[in-house]
């Protein structure tokens, strides 16, 4: 299922969460064409940005940051980003909730003699070209919004695709179907030569933790939903965002940070510190979402907000509402 919904080949049995699913993408593209550069443009999620640097680090792995504009890639950054680099790391939607030009992108890449390698909400590939036609070699994913509930920040589950040129250099663990010596189908580790627990010192990863309940989870929610049920889910959310983010708009002092097409995220400028927007919108039972000026200098009137398909309608007027009092 998840080889499906990325438009790859292979998929392996999970990792820890999304961040460490691109870290290790990151990795295997580096190990697949031996330059030990990655691109990676602002608009990747800070957090994932923390995992990249601990992965990379003591790989001695140049990271090159791609400058964006308006939120977005900038594709000239891009041009001048890509020598000697392995790999284009790419979020889309990416972490301001804006839909990246990742054909172009791809196509810069591919010219350049460097991977693809995606990271993306899984939701919103019911609605959105798949990784696998847009130009991606190697696919990632944070798979919580699959059904499985946030308790206490977690749990996660990093999903993780690939082409079939690539699987072996694909880490974690991946299962085959086969045949017995009574001609009876079944399932089995394949590819095993890869993993830790055979040849430690050669293994493609030794840190592939497989989040196995979650990943059952996530299959058992996409067995539920069905191809119709995700497309409803996913619409459902960006409807909901595009409505929200008009009605927050409107409210005198607050606008859109950017002008680009969002899917169920959005950035807002406020007229005053995003902390204490938040602060005031908590007390009141309303949970509208992070200030980014903890990880972007200059932006301590920015918020970032997400529409997810379990809001109503209710729900996003009383957001709305709840901004427009504090923000008088």
């Amino acid at each position: 299922m998840v080889a499906r919904l990325t438009g790859m080949d292979v998929a392996n049995a999970s990792h820890y969460d999304g961040a460490t699913a691109l870290a290790e993408g990151a990795l295997m593209a580096v190990s697949a064409k031996g330059k030990r550069a990655i691109a990676v443009p602002e608009s990747l999620n800070p957090w994932y940005w923390r995992a990249l640097e601990t992965y990379c680090g003591p790989a001695e792995i140049e990271i090159r940051t791609v400058k964006c504009t308006d939120g977005r890639t900038d594709l000239e950054a891009l041009r001048g980003s890509l020598d000697g680099v392995s790999a284009l790391l790419i979020q889309h939607p990416n972490f301001f909730g804006l839909l990246e030009p990742v054909e172009d992108a791809s196509s810069i890449a591919k010219a350049a003699d460097a991977l693809v390698v995606s990271s993306t909400n899984p939701m919103t590939l019911a609605l959105m070209k798949p990784p696998g036609e847009w130009g991606a070699d190697i696919a990632t994913a944070e798979g919580q919004p699959l059904g499985i509930g946030m308790a206490l920040g977690g749990p996660y589950l990093g999903m993780l695709a690939t082409k079939k040129a690539f699987v072996r250099k694909m880490p974690g663990r991946i299962v085959g179907r086969t045949v017995d010596k009574n001609s009876k189908e079944g399932f089995v580790l394949t590819l095993q030569a890869r993993e830790q627990h055979i040849r430690r010192q050669d293994a493609t990863s030794n840190i592939c933790s497989n989040q196995a309940l979650m990943a059952l989870s996530s299959l058992v929610y996409m067995s539920l939903m069905g191809r119709d049920g995700l497309i409803q889910a996913a619409e459902k959310s960006y409807r909901g965002a595009h409505y929200l983010a008009e009605m927050i708009a409107a409210v005198p002092g607050c606008l859109l940070k950017f002008g680009g097409e969002f899917f169920h995220e959005f950035v807002v400028e406020l007229p005053c510190p995003a902390v204490e927007v938040i602060s005031q919108l908590t007390a009141k039972k309303l949970l509208a979402g992070p200030a980014l000026g903890r990880w972007f200098k200059g932006w301590e009137n920015a918020m970032l907000i997400a529409v997810t398909e379990k809001r109503t309608k209710e729900d996003l007027d009383a957001l709305a509402e709840g901004i427009q009092k504090v923000c008088k």
